[in-house]
């Protein structure tokens, strides 16, 4: 695999952007006005298990909602639980996510073959290694599952606590610095 340079190496906050912070998952991400965060419904709550029935879920969805913005898209932060007794958005079977990260990126690269994915590169993202691979007009996901995404995305994949996160997102120059704003922080629990 070769390596890219970090992807997120700010340290600076953005001045007028927004700062969402998730204590579920002890990060933090910024993004600009005339974008829209969405947080899906079990990203917040800390006293709830991390999956009761679910292996995946759409934790943060942050999408471009200015009319004529020549950087639409969406950037989503999806989790998988690395100890999950069920079968993933993808048909996989339990246990999937939970070999190690390198190994994991090669099968994830065996299983999108169709879509003649090139290895993934490995990056820092917030701090931490990364997996990053590129699509052109490709699909996020396997077995006939998952997203279609028009244009070139950045696909992503990175270990956080007890979970894999599987992040997409436009390859633009706004949606690199939203990508650049995360950080992982302290837990408050």
């Amino acid at each position: 695999m070769s390596a890219l340079p970090p992807l997120s190496s700010s340290s600076q906050p953005k001045v007028g952007w927004n700062t969402y912070r998730n204590r579920k998952f002890d990060f933090t991400l910024q993004y600009p006005p005339g974008f829209e965060l969405v947080v899906g419904p079990l990203a917040e709550d800390v006293s709830q298990p991390f999956w009761e029935d679910e292996n995946d879920e759409v934790i943060v969805n942050v999408s471009s909602t200015m009319p004529g913005n020549a950087e639409s898209g969406t950037l989503d932060i999806i989790v998988h639980n690395k100890d999950s007794t069920s079968t993933d958005e993808y048909g996989d079977a339990p246990g999937f996510w939970s070999i190690p990260l390198q190994v994991l990126m090669s099968k994830i690269q065996s299983l999108t073959a169709t879509d003649n994915l090139a290895a993934p590169r490995v990056t820092i993202v917030g701090g931490e290694t990364a997996y990053e691979f590129t699509l052109n007009n490709g699909i996020v996901g396997w077995n006939g599952l998952g997203e279609v995404l028009g244009g070139e995305n950045l696909w992503i994949f990175m270990q956080a606590k007890n979970s894999v996160l599987e992040i997409t997102l436009p390859d633009t120059p706004t949606f690199k610095d939203i990508l650049e704003t995360l950080k992982f922080t302290e837990s408050d629990n």
